[in-house]
């Protein structure tokens, strides 16, 4: 399975030059075209905002929504001679409001935002334990045979459980409470399709009474 972490024991320590008081994360996507013979390349960069990073320096849960290209449209910014490259600004403090929680994202949201939240940490200093702890949480999500198994309902799951399993962690840290983030609980899982297939079939049964 495609990682932009390299393994489940590294993520890219490179940063891109930016603008004093923000942090460009690495490139995520690369777009390249051939023009006369030379290559041309565009990189889209994220500038998380302050909010985001102040969660994360404080090792406090910060939600994945912060870290998806949602929020303001991209723009060009020529920010050296050699290649423009793409900045994507993320939702800023006055619209908390419109935060989206990690359980409503879509999966493509999901993969997008987990490398780049793991390269944040990074930078703001996290243990290295607790970052990699977070790092092998995400790509077992992303290692679930439930991703495959063509049911929607199997991925909406995954992307509960690490939600609300995610943000119970963080509040279980050094407590007696703590458990094995990565390991995934398949009870719990199950409960969650589960539930998720029940309220699928109350839904189109009540459509069906009132086509009927």
């Amino acid at each position: 399975m495609p990682s932009f972490y390299g393994g489940s024991d590294h993520i890219p320590h490179g940063l891109a030059a930016s603008p004093p008081g923000t942090l460009t994360l690495p490139r995520i996507t690369s777009f390249c075209f051939f023009i006369s013979s030379a290559l041309f390349s565009t990189e889209a960069r994220i500038i998380p905002s302050p909010d985001a990073l102040n969660k994360l320096r404080k090792r406090e849960y910060c939600e994945l929504y912060y870290f998806t290209d949602l929020g303001e449209s991209s723009k060009l910014l020529s920010t050296n001679n050699d290649a423009p490259s793409f900045s994507v600004p993320l939702p800023s403090p006055k619209a908390k409001e419109s935060i989206i929680k990690d359980e409503d994202l879509t999966w493509g949201q999901f993969t997008q935002a987990h490398p780049r939240m793991a390269a944040a940490m990074r930078e703001c200093g996290w243990p290295e334990e607790r970052a990699q702890t977070l790092i092998d949480f995400w790509m077992a999500i992303e290692s679930s045979d439930w991703c495959h198994d063509g049911s929607s309902h199997s991925k909406r799951a995954l992307l509960i459980y690490q939600g609300r399993v995610r943000k119970f962690w963080h509040s279980a840290v050094g407590m007696p409470s703590a458990f094995s983030l990565p390991k995934l609980n398949q009870k719990l899982l199950l409960k969650i399709r589960g539930q998720l297939i029940n309220k699928s079939s109350t839904s189109e049964s009540a459509s069906v009474k009132q086509v009927c």
